[in-house]
Parts: C-alpha cells; structure tokens; sequence
C-alpha cells in the first residue's frame, strides 16, 4: 500500500496512523523517511508514541513495527559513512529523530521476555513480511544468533553499510560508533579522515588511559547523552525479569555487549569514566549559577555512570575467570585485542587500571561527587550550590572497582585520605534507613564498608578524630569516624526500614571487624553499643528465629575485642559493661523454660508486636540453635558477684 506520498509537516498522529491500517511496503521510502526528516524533540515523539499504541501495534500489525525498526537502524548505519565535509553546516537532526524514536520504542518491546516477536525481529535474520504476530511462524532457514559467541566484526570504518546481521547486534554497533562520530559526538581531528581509526584519540574527557583530548562542545554532550540513553534502553530487558526468574533469563544483549571486545570498547570505556569524573557540579562556585545556566555534562554524567553500572554488574553465562586483564590502557592495540567471550571485558578493563596518577584522578574525583550533597546542604545560602543526583550510581562504581582492582583499594587506603570518602557513605545509609526507595543505597554503603572494614589500615584510620556536623537525629558528640560509624548502625538497627533486616548480620560483621583496632570509644558510642546488646539479648527477639542468636554473638566478640586488645583506651566501655552487667548475668541464665513462660504470657494477652521484632515473628517456633548456643554460653562466661568477666 502507498501511503504518507502527502507528507507530514510535524511529527503527530497523522504520521503513525498508517503503521496501524495497511502493511506498508519496505519500498515506500517516501513514507519510512518522514520518521526521520521531519526535526522532532524527545517530547512530541513520547506525546505521540504512547507505550499503549506501541502495545497495540506490536499486537495488530508487527510486520510494520518491525520495518520501522530496521528502516531507522539502517538510516543510522548510512549516515554514519556519510561524508564529513563541512562541520558547521552538517546537520544530524535525522539522526536524533532516529535515536529518540528507537528510545521509546525498544523499552515497551522488551517489557514481555516471553513474546516469541521479540527474538524473531531482533536476534533471526527474518524477513518482516514473514511476521504475522504474536508467534510468528518463520520459513526459510533463519537461525537464531548465540549471543553468548557472536562471530559479528563491529563497525570499524566510516563506510559501513547495512548488512545481513540480526538487527540487535547491527543496532548495538551502530550505537557504539555514533558515540564516536566526528562532528556528531567528537571533534573532526586534523589532518585526514584516518583519525577515526585511532578509537582513543576520540575520548571524551582526560584522566584514565589519556592525558590529552579534542575540544568537546555542548551539543557534542547533548548528542552523547542522546545515544547513551538508547544503548541504555537496549542493555535494559532484564528490569522486565522478576528476581526469582533472573538466574534463569538470559539478557541477550548485555551478553553479546560485554563479551565483544569490539573497536571502541576501550574507548567507551575511558569516554564513561573520565566524562563521569571530571564533571564539577560547583564550578566558578558562583551560587545558583545551575539555576542560570543549563547544564548539558550533569545529563551525559548521569546516563554515563548509569550504563556504567550495567556494564561492569552483569556477568555472562559461562563462569567468570579472573585471569589477567588485558594489555596495558595506554597500548592501542589493547582496543582491537581479542579476549575470550566468557569474560565481561569492562571489568577486566577495571583491573587494567595501575598507574597511580589514575588512581589519583579517580579518588578524588569520588571524594568531590560524594561529598557535594553535605557540601550543598551546608552553605549559609539555601540552595545555593547544586546538588546532584546520582550518588547511587557513584557508590556502585567506587564497590566495584574496590572488588576488581585491588591495588586502587590499597592505595587509597594507605596513601589516601580514606576517611572523605567514608564520611559520605555513612551519611548516605544514614539518610535513607527510613527510605524505602534509598533501600538500596544503604545496601551499597554498607557493603562498600564491608569490604574495607576487612583491611587493617583502614580500621586504624576509623579512630581519627570526627570533625563537622553529625547528621541529622544524631546528637553532636565528641569522638571518633568509628563512633560515627556506631551511632549510624545503631540508628539502622532501632530505628531502620524493616527491608533493611538482612543487612544486621553484614552491619554487625563490619563493627567486629572494626573493634581490635578502635582505641577510645566515645560516651555516647559506648551506650549506644550496649543499648543494641540488650535490644539484641532479649528473649523476645532472640527466640524469634534460628539466626537471631549470632548477632548476639557478633556483639559480644565485639565487647571481647575492645576488652582484650585495647583496654587502656576504653574504659569508658568498661565502664557502660559494669553499669549494664544486668543485661549480661540475664543472658547466662536463660533456657528453654524462659520461652516457655514467655509463650504462655503472650498466648494469655494479645498485644501489638514489640517494636524489636518485625513482621510478626514472635509467632514462630522456638529455637532450638539458640538454645545450643545458650548453653556454651554458660559455660563460657564465669559470673563474680554484680561484674561480667569474660574469660580467655
């Protein structure tokens, strides 16, 4: 059928009408071209494609909705071997319409895991003539690509045409080329057009793997984040998998994007980290200058550490190896190296990471990004210096690159002021305890601690002394980063989100692993550590369920800890124990006939759940590993008149 010969003037219903009607021919160019010749913002294209005519058309008519996703990664493939003669009369507005109508169509394509359509349109080499609908019967000997060892070259030189490739590997590579495309995305360099050829003198910003880049400009950014956004909706299928059926779906393109060690790999990689990490949410430092001024790097900042995190969390199918990573960041034959496709080459780019002027740029790059929402809260002007939103996906990175590379983790502890980034973290689980969409901020803060808290010099630096304001709900208190770190867990534990539960036992583990190096606990710290002994001890709690007894555990070794190896210092702890001995003599005498008797009292009055236990937990049977743990208890601990004397 020939439709659109009328032309659309703006992009509105009158144009996505006919992809509802009639099967529109792949030959009909006048019409497949309006998608892209006609400018359109982010805005009217998300107006006009609604995610439920979207649904729709995948229902009644998938043969035209997938011409239209091959005519526009085809357009995109074209343009990029187009000629770059005049930058400033060099237009890419067709290319933003293509980007923009792919990043709205590819999330609602993705939504349903289980629809037979969307292998069939992007991994099988299919004719769209051939898609009927939901379950499309395709002929012909098409076979489905194995994303987990993909034998596609990626784009490599300006004249890439569009090729017989499933749709998902030619879109993922167009992708990852425009984010390199002269004019578009970086500069023209100067002398010849082979400049393209050389992907890391194509990186975005300075700081890890390059020292020196090509001017960048605003709309560069703007178009960066453009394409970033796409590749993120096309990464994004497995926030459509529930968690119970994550283990068991596999996300096709994370496998074929993170095992490839294609052309711009490298490159993508540094442009992410150093965009990301010489960004200055301050500036000039002239306040509210962000309320005067657009901001185009805080966008290209924000999807950069987004994609960032998907790429360097997700592992292939096969098992993950840990051998040695690829060749040194400053070879540029690292970028065309072949590297097994069983391991995630962005992390094993992490690992390549070993020059400590890096390490450097990367610690105090941190230091600025985590510290700037205390800096902005803390100024005489309210709301003076912009404050940025995404610590999360800051945190994520500084965890896993502590996981990969282990000396970064040593340098910065030994020869870095560990401390600056510490503060932020603590604020940050702090804040969102009662959160329950910072959930799982808290769990990263914590398990960046973690981590640290296994290093012996980093346990010695927690007793340096706490300078600036608490956070809120805390009271101002002279003392340590390690009292700080007490207080805040403490607060976690009495007064957290019930979703933060399973993190107690992690909690815990850091403060006893913590507790042989801290010299001078503060008063309040003290107090607080033996209130969460005695909320900890109680039967009501302790007899809840089979795992409650170790946290009772993890603190007395704590208190064992301080007791034993830095007893000159604490003898304000030493003291809160003798004040609280009634708490420990109540602990060495409780048995089986305690939770008898308790059981009975509550059979007897019905009440609300204490406020210690969650989630009616009272209710569950008695615990039979408790009360084994209750008699070594006993026999371990030796009771003297009114004191508790913990024997070696």
């Amino acid at each position: 059928a020939e439709m659109g010969a009328g032309g659309s003037k703006a992009f509105d219903q009158t144009l996505v009408e006919p992809l509802f009607q009639d099967n529109i021919a792949p030959e009909n160019e006048e019409y497949w071209s309006q998608f892209w010749m006609i400018p359109s913002t982010i805005d009217e294209i998300f107006a006009v494609l609604k995610v439920v005519e979207i649904r729709l058309l995948r229902e009644k008519n998938p043969r035209n909705l997938t011409h239209l996703l091959i005519k526009l990664t085809d357009h995109l493939i074209k343009r990029l071997g187009a000629p770059h003669a005049n930058a400033n009369a060099y237009d890419f507005s067709d290319v933003l319409s293509c980007l923009r109508i792919l990043t709205r169509l590819i999330p609602v394509l993705l939504e349903d895991q289980d629809d037979k359509l969307l292998t069939t349109i992007f991994w099988k080499d299919v004719d769209p003539s051939k898609v009927e609908g939901q379950q499309p019967a395709v002929e012909g000997k098409q076979e489905v690509v194995n994303p987990d060892s993909p034998k596609v070259e990626p784009i490599r030189t300006p004249d890439a045409q569009p090729s017989s490739d499933p749709l998902a590997i030619r879109l993922m590579n167009v992708l990852t080329a425009l984010l390199f495309l002269p004019n578009f995305t970086v500069s023209q360099p100067n002398g010849s057009y082979k400049g393209f050829l050389l992907p890391l003198n194509h990186v975005w910003a300075p700081g890890v793997g390059v020292s020196e880049v090509l001017p960048t400009t605003t709309a560069m950014m703007t178009n960066r984040t453009e394409v970033l956004r796409c590749l993120l909706a096309c990464l994004s299928s497995s926030l459509y998998i529930s968690p119970d059926a994550i283990s068991t779906k596999r996300n096709a393109w994370l496998d074929y994007y993170i095992t490839n060690n294609s052309y711009w790999s490298l490159g993508l990689f540094y442009s992410l980290i150093n965009a990301s990490f010489n960004y200055d949410p301050i500036g000039w430092g002239m306040p509210y200058n962000y309320v005067m001024f657009s901001d185009a790097h805080e966008g290209l900042v924000d999807t950069s550490l987004q994609l960032l995190a998907v790429l360097t969390n997700f592992f292939p199918d096969a098992q993950y190896s840990t051998s040695d990573p690829p060749a040194s960041a400053g070879k540029e034959k690292s970028a065309s190296s072949s590297l097994p496709s069983s391991k995630n080459i962005f992390t094993l780019y992490m690992r390549s990471i070993q020059k400590e002027e890096e390490w450097k740029f990367i610690f105090k790059s941190l230091e600025k990004l985590l510290g700037n929402p205390n800096l902005a809260n803390s100024t005489y002007l309210p709301g003076s210096t912009k404050q940025i939103e995404f610590q999360q996906e800051i945190v994520i990175f500084f965890w896993r690159l502590i996981q990969e590379n282990r000396n970064f983790l040593t340098h910065i502890i030994l020869k870095e002021d560990i401390i600056k980034l510490v503060d932020p973290i603590l604020r940050f689980i702090h804040a969102g305890r009662k959160d329950l969409g910072q959930v799982g901020m808290v769990h990263l803060g914590t398990f960046v601690l973690l981590l640290l808290s296994g290093e012996r010099d980093f346990s010695v630096a927690m007793n340096r002394p706490f300078v600036g304001k608490p956070p809120a709900e805390i009271a101002v208190f002279s003392g340590s980063y390690a009292d700080l770190l007490l207080l805040v867990f403490h607060k976690i534990l009495v007064d957290g989100n019930y979703r933060l539960e399973p993190l107690y036992e992690c909690l815990l583990t850091i403060i006893t692993n913590l507790s042989p190096y801290l010299k001078a606990l503060s008063i309040p710290a003290c107090l607080k550590l033996l209130k969460m002994f005695e909320s900890l001890s109680r039967p009501r709690f302790l007899f809840a369920n089979d795992k409650n007894y170790r946290y009772v555990f993890f603190v007395l070794e704590t208190l064992n800890n301080l007791v034993q190896y830095q007893y000159e210092g604490n003898y304000r702890l030493v003291y809160s124990i003798l004040r609280h001995s009634e708490s420990f003599h109540k602990l060495a005498k409780l048995s089986l006939q305690d939770y008898e008797a308790l059981k009975a009292k509550q059979a007897e009055v019905p009440t609300v759940p204490d406020a210690d236990v969650q989630d009616g937990t009272v209710a569950m049977a008695p615990s039979l590993v408790t009360l084994e743990f209750l008699n070594h208890f006993q026999l371990e601990f030796n009771l003297k008149k009114d004191q508790f004397v913990p024997t070696e």
